[in-house]
C-alpha cells in the first residue's frame, strides 16, 4: 500500500513497490458485487458492465418504492368502475389510465375493462393479479384510439434516459405505438413529441421495451399543469389488446417490475380521485363503509366532517350518493 492506506502504482527508482492485491481483498470485492447483482434478480454476466448500475437502481426502488414512475401500472386499482365504455371523449376507467375510441368528433365506442390472470405466463414475470383489456367494438371515425397516463410535471426526466417497458397481448396480430411527449402545460411552449416505436403485438404475452432520450427543458417555459406523457396510439380498425406491468423508469434498461404495496399505489391514485368507499365498491353502490351522516336539528346542521386521505392535484369536484339507496346527488354541501 502506499500513502493513507491507498494502492499505489510504485517508483521502483526510490524502491517502492506497486501494490499487489491479497487473494481476501479482490475475492471480498468481487462477491460483494456478485451478491449486490445477484440480490436485484439478475444473472451475473461477465461481459455486461451496467449490472451494477441496474441493481442499485432496483434495490433502492425496492425500499423507496418510486421506480416506475407511472402511477397503477399493474392495473391494481379501479376505484371508478371494474368495467366501462369510452367514446372519443377521454375518460379514465382504471385509475390514472385516460382512454378514449376515437379523435374527438368521432363516433365510434370501446369497452376498457378489468382482467384476471387466470395462470402465470411467461410474457408476464411474477403474478399479477390484474390486467386491463381494451376492446375496439366498432370503427374509429374521426381519428385513432389511444390511452394514456400524465406524469405530472414536464420536468420529469428531462434530459435523461428512460426506459418504457411492459407485457401486451392482442386476440391477433395489431401494431401498438407507444409514444412520449412533452406538454408545457397552460400558457407554457409548444408541446414536443419526444419519440414513438412501433410494438408487434402477437396472440400471446409479449415483453416490450423501448429507450428514450429525453430533450432537456432548458430554455423552455412551463405553465401550470404541464406533464410528460406516455400514450399508446392503436390503428383505425377493431381489436381487442391487453396490457400488464407498464414502467417508465429512469435508465437505459428495464428492470423487474416496481410492485408497490397496494396501499401506496392506492393513495399515489387519490390524488387525482378518491371515494369514501371501500377501494374495491364503486360509487352508486348500497354501501354504508366510508358514509358521512348529517341530521336536521331545527335550524342548524350537526355533521361529521369527512377529510380527504390525499392532497388533491386541483380542486376536485365533488359527488354524494345515498348510502341506502345508491342514488347520487343525496347530499347537500355547506
Amino acid at each position: 500500500m502506499g500513502p493513507n492506506g491507498l494502492f499505489t502504482d510504485g517508483d521502483p527508482q526510490n524502491g517502492i513497490q506497486g501494490s499487489q492485491p491479497r487473494a481476501g481483498w479482490a475475492n471480498g470485492v468481487t462477491e460483494e458485487l456478485r451478491n449486490l447483482i445477484v440480490d436485484s434478480g439478475q444473472e451475473p454476466d461477465f461481459e455486461d458492465y451496467t449490472q451494477v448500475g441496474q441493481a442499485i437502481r432496483v434495490l433502492a426502488g425496492a425500499v423507496g418504492g418510486a421506480r416506475n414512475a407511472l402511477i397503477n401500472g399493474g392495473f391494481q386499482i379501479w376505484q371508478r368502475a371494474f368495467e366501462g365504455n369510452v367514446t372519443a371523449s377521454e375518460e379514465y376507467i382504471a385509475d390514472r389510465w385516460a382512454v378514449r375510441a376515437d379523435d374527438p368528433g368521432g363516433s365510434c365506442q370501446a369497452t376498457i375493462r378489468r382482467e384476471s390472470f387466470v395462470t402465470s405466463d411467461p410474457g408476464v414475470p411474477g403474478s399479477p393479479q390484474y390486467n386491463l383489456r381494451f376492446v375496439q367494438t366498432s370503427l374509429p371515425t374521426s381519428g385513432v384510439p389511444r390511452m394514456a397516463q400524465r406524469i405530472e410535471d414536464v420536468r420529469t426526466f428531462a434530459g435523461q434516459t428512460i426506459t418504457i417497458s411492459g407485457s401486451v397481448r392482442g386476440d391477433s396480430i395489431i401494431e401498438v405505438r407507444p409514444t412520449i411527449t412533452q406538454n408545457f402545460g397552460s400558457g407554457g411552449d409548444a408541446s414536443v413529441a419526444v419519440g414513438q416505436e412501433v410494438w408487434q403485438v402477437s396472440a400471446g404475452w409479449t415483453r416490450f421495451e423501448w429507450t428514450v432520450a429525453v430533450p432537456s427543458t432548458f430554455g423552455k417555459s412551463a405553465g401550470p399543469g404541464s406533464f410528460l406523457e406516455l400514450a399508446f396510439v392503436f390503428p383505425q380498425a377493431l381489436f381487442s389488446v391487453r396490457f400488464a406491468q407498464i414502467q417508465v423508469e429512469l435508465g437505459s434498461s428495464a428492470t423487474g417490475f416496481d410492485e408497490r404495496p397496494l396501499d401506496i399505489e392506492l393513495l399515489l391514485c387519490q390524488r387525482y380521485y378518491e371515494q369514501s368507499y371501500p377501494a374495491t365498491v364503486q360509487a352508486g353502490n348500497q354501501n354504508r363503509q366510508g358514509a358521512t351522516r348529517g341530521f336536521d336539528v331545527g335550524n342548524a346542521w350537526e355533521t361529521l366532517n369527512t377529510r380527504f386521505r390525499v392532497a388533491k392535484r386541483a380542486t376536485p369536484a365533488v359527488s354524494f350518493y345515498s348510502p341506502q339507496a345508491g342514488n347520487q346527488g343525496a347530499g347537500k354541501i355547506e
